[in-house]
């Protein structure tokens, strides 16, 4: 996958975002199907993507922490009976 980032304004976009945007007024007949623009679509996806990632990540790290404390739970008492501390 290529992922490609460019500035335009200042603002970091991704490139797609910025060939959405030239589009401008092209003849794509979505308003007249109730559809919204590409760049409007792009957007939209792109942030419930970012928004389902976060909270892909944020139960990672939850399922980390527990499992992390699972472990250090069942090590505890196998921990005692070590010669080697």
């Amino acid at each position: 996958m290529h992922y490609e980032l460019t500035t335009k304004d200042g603002l970091l976009k991704p490139k797609s975002a910025l060939v959405l945007a030239n589009l401008g007024d092209v003849a794509l007949h979505n308003i007249e199907r109730g559809l919204r623009h590409p760049l409007g679509i792009y957007n939209f996806t792109f942030d419930e993507f970012v928004s389902k990632s976060h909270t892909l990540l944020d139960t990672l790290e939850e399922a980390k922490t527990r499992l992390c404390q699972y472990i250090d739970y069942a090590y505890h008492p196998i921990s005692s009976f070590c010669l080697y501390d």
